[in-house]
């Protein structure tokens, strides 16, 4: 990526900035610079204090035991075994381990059902892990809320699957995430939000605006999100605060000039 990697050009200069001031200046009109169509959680007034005991880069998320569990029971409708090219290279009992979670056997099934028991630590690799961790480009934590950002810059738009969903959509990952661990960690509030390079006017501009209203499309919320029911997918929704760009921070908290 060099020059154009969005982590080193854009989320860490900007966040660095900003970590450096006293969140109760900037967080909470942080919240209120995306945009998107339809209902949303309301904001916090206050957004609590940031807990400093993590490194916001690249924050290791858990994907959420009812979504993990979903794919375990359903492989059939929400797992595609992927290209040879990656399925070779998985161990030989790897690989017969998770052909006979295909066909659902039932002590395979119970055995990889018990090992979210230890859930949210998970390992890094498990025959029966069929999602491993998001690594969140910016986590802000308080204790009071959880908000992930990802950010892009020339990126078309939001990744839009996984190795084993892929319709599993980027952002809505976090969100399910972000929702998982809120709750884990007793945070009465938690979001997630997408900041991109601005718009102009050429035709890859238009088609990166159109990947990223994708993230609400009720077809794609339904295929990311397949543990849930259709009013609990409403109700997640709701803590995806839309989108914004890293110009409209920079102006909005007067940081310096973007590179």
């Amino acid at each position: 990526m060099g020059k154009l990697d969005s982590s080193l050009t854009r989320v860490q200069p900007v966040f660095d900035e900003l970590l450096t001031r006293d969140p109760y200046t900037w967080l909470p009109d942080l919240l209120q610079l995306p945009h998107r169509t339809g209902p949303r959680h309301p904001l916090p007034t206050d957004p609590g204090a940031l807990i400093p005991d993590h490194d916001p880069y690249e924050y290791p998320a858990p994907p959420s035991r009812e979504y993990l569990t979903c794919l375990l029971k359903n492989p059939a409708d929400h797992v595609r075994r992927p290209a040879d090219t990656y399925w070779d290279k998985l161990s030989k009992s790897t690989r017969a381990k998770r052909e006979k979670l295909f066909k659902q056997d039932t002590a395979t099934l119970n055995e990889a059902l018990a090992a979210l028991d230890n859930w949210p630590a998970l390992p890094q690799k498990a025959w029966w892990l069929l999602e491993g961790r998001s690594m969140i480009d910016c986590a802000l934590i308080t204790d009071r809320m959880l908000l992930f950002v990802e950010g892009k810059r020339t990126e078309a738009g939001p990744s839009a699957g996984t190795i084993w969903a892929p319709a599993r959509n980027q952002v809505l990952r976090n969100l399910d995430c972000a929702r998982a661990l809120a709750a884990c960690k007793g945070l009465p509030h938690y979001f997630a939000m997408l900041v991109v390079e601005d718009y102009g006017d050429s035709a890859a501009d238009l088609r990166r605006a159109k990947q990223h209203q994708q993230v609400t499309d009720p077809d794609v919320v339904a295929k990311s999100l397949p543990h849930m029911d259709a009013h609990e997918r409403e109700e997640a929704l709701r803590h995806y605060l839309g989108v914004t760009t890293w110009q409209a921070i920079v102006a909005r908290f007067g940081l310096k000039p973007l590179i």
